[in-house]
């Protein structure tokens, strides 16, 4: 197995070391946690070096927090006594909302701004929130969704055709936008 390049930044400074898998740097071994066992590398140290291991724990346990929170909230708008009860019967909980919540971090786009995760996070300080599609209906499996904070507040507050309307005219308008760019660069070409 070769060494990852991402980067070519060796911080070993002579000393042994081994490259992150996540990061593309190259660390002292003491950067890396020991890992003995079946399913070690060559030198029983972790693929990935602390710092790594240490960002993505936190981002996780920070989803994890904030889906609970959310979950309590919405439980107990929908009757039930906690977020557990809210699990039991509906099947929405943090095992089965985290992958898609860390998935949509990467990848998704908000269905009310259509704007990636990564833009409303880095740009507009814009946070993720829980949205039940159907606002009549308790949380299920089927009927919930994630949406930007402005999104979910003005879906709260103004009348469902009034807020399906405003949603599809912004849509069209991003969509004409993004076709204004592309053939802004088809024709400086």
């Amino acid at each position: 197995m070769s060494d990852p390049v991402h980067i070519s930044l060796d911080l070993t400074e002579g000393r042994p070391g081994k490259w992150c898998i996540e990061c593309g740097i190259k660390w002292p071994l003491e950067f890396f946690r020991a890992n003995p066992g079946k399913h070690a590398c060559q030198d029983e140290r972790r693929p990935r070096c602390k710092r790594c291991e240490g960002e993505s724990r936190h981002e996780v346990d920070y989803v994890v927090r904030w889906l609970q929170s959310s979950l309590t909230r919405h439980a107990r708008q929908d009757g039930f006594p906690d977020r557990h009860a809210l699990e039991r019967a509906t099947g929405v909980g943090e095992a089965y909302l985290l992958p898609i919540v860390m998935r949509e971090r990467e990848h998704g786009r908000c269905p009310h701004c259509d704007l990636t995760w990564h833009d409303l996070f880095t740009k507009f300080n814009e946070r993720m929130t829980l949205d039940r599609i159907h606002r009549d209906r308790p949380i299920t499996r089927s009927n919930v969704q994630l949406m930007c904070g402005t999104g979910n507040g003005q879906k709260s507050r103004t009348d469902p055709t009034e807020f399906d309307i405003t949603s599809q005219c912004w849509r069209l308008a991003k969509k004409i936008g993004r076709a204004y760019q592309q053939l802004a660069l088809k024709i400086d070409l």
